[in-house]
């Protein structure tokens, strides 16, 4: 039941990624690409065409093998985003890094645990810290991923997390990072999460190579919005029912977006 990632270009030029049963994958297409190679692409695909370059296989690969598989998964260079992964960002007051496992005990007082917090998020307030090292430890092994972004935005007073900013979704057809936020009650409307996501946007463009840098909220989340605007995203219109939190099961969401300039 073992399963195989392909990155297949169609006819219009977009690419999309596939996941295939092992006997779906295309060896009668291509007969000269055996089971061990394809196999061994298994993980290295299964986050995108930059780990091309980087895989370790445990045999010769021919250069037939090797021109075949590339026409097969099209990755031509300059295509796709240059995924860096969460690096430290610095701006004139903040850190952003990755979180820790130990940043646990202050995520869960400076914000995980505050309704007021949550109200427009999609996940309720932390019981305990201890869900909140729960998630840390989800996140800290998915930073392995070069497409995962995810920083604790951290005071340089203070010395540990206030909040967080991440990418929360990557369109790779269309270059495009979608930006998701949370700070803890007590530093909101100090500018600091404009200045976090300031930072992020020109991370994304100038070193991840985006395109299009977007963000969304609901409608009544009115102080989310002038983040987006301060932020430099301009506002594009409102889907109805598109979405949902713990405070609505169908709200209104407001979309902002900057292209890249």
């Amino acid at each position: 039941n073992r399963e195989v990632d392909y990155i297949i270009t169609h006819s219009c030029g977009e690419k999309a990624l596939y996941r295939l049963p092992l006997q779906h994958r295309p060896e009668k297409m291509y007969p000269c690409l055996d089971n061990a190679f394809l196999s061994n692409f298994e993980a290295s695909v299964k986050y995108k065409h930059w780990y091309f370059g980087h895989y370790h296989l445990d045999h010769e690969v021919s250069p037939t093998q090797t021109a075949l598989y590339q026409q097969i998964i099209s990755l031509e260079e300059g295509v796709y985003m240059e995924h860096k992964g969460t690096v430290v960002l610095e701006t004139e007051r903040l850190i952003l890094r990755r979180f820790q496992v130990e940043d646990a005990q202050a995520m869960f007082e400076n914000w995980a645990s505050n309704p007021n917090v949550t109200k427009y998020l999609t996940w309720q307030p932390h019981a305990s810290a201890d869900a909140t090292r729960a998630l840390l430890g989800e996140w800290v092994q998915d930073y392995a991923r070069p497409d995962r972004y995810q920083w604790a935005i951290e005071l340089k007073t203070l010395g540990h997390p206030i909040g967080s900013i991440s990418v929360v979704h990557v369109r790779e057809n269309v270059d495009e990072c979608e930006v998701g936020y949370c700070l803890g009650e007590p530093w909101w409307k100090k500018g600091i999460m404009t200045e976090a996501f300031k930072r992020v946007i020109a991370f994304l463009f100038e070193e991840v190579k985006a395109n299009r840098i977007c963000a969304h909220h609901d409608t009544e989340n009115v102080g989310s919005g002038k983040v987006m605007q301060k932020s430099g995203l301009t506002y594009e219109g409102t889907l109805r029912q598109a979405g949902c939190n713990t405070s609505n099961p169908r709200c209104d969401l407001a979309v902002y977006a900057v292209i890249k300039g």
